[in-house]
């Protein structure tokens, strides 16, 4: 989205609105790859090693997580690298309980990640495709 669909909303000045921004709730923090996962839950026919390496990926991000700046969990971390984007006018945060809902509203009023931090999401991001 960084760098083909953002320049078009930018030279369009139109608006996203943004979803799946817990990434299917693998940057929710409030499960492990045991389960138990609900049958109606994509992750129920995954394999383990899968969820892991997800989970693991997740982890990656919780450098962003900072209390004392009013990010204190990893999906309000997640919902403020979203929103952190101009582009971005609106999150769909997908919430799938009150807890997560919750962790979500946390991050509402906090400051938008630095162009440095945000600049180390990508890193690790592009690590993955290396």
């Amino acid at each position: 989205a960084e760098d083909h669909l953002f320049p078009v909303i930018r030279e369009t000045g139109t608006g996203v609105v943004a979803r799946e921004a817990l990434a299917n709730s693998f940057l929710t923090d409030s499960f492990t790859a045991e389960g138990p996962f609900d049958p109606q839950d994509g992750k129920t026919g995954m394999k383990k090693e899968d969820i892991q390496a997800k989970l693991d990926k997740a982890n990656a991000f919780k450098f962003l997580v900072e209390p004392d700046k009013g990010i204190p969990s990893l999906p309000a971390a997640a919902l403020n690298w979203v929103v952190s984007h101009p582009e971005v006018s609106n999150v769909i945060p997908g919430s799938k309980t009150v807890e997560e809902i919750e962790q979500c509203l946390t991050a509402a009023d906090a400051t938008p990640f630095s162009s440095e931090e945000m600049a180390e999401v990508r890193k690790i991001q592009e690590s993955w495709s290396e």
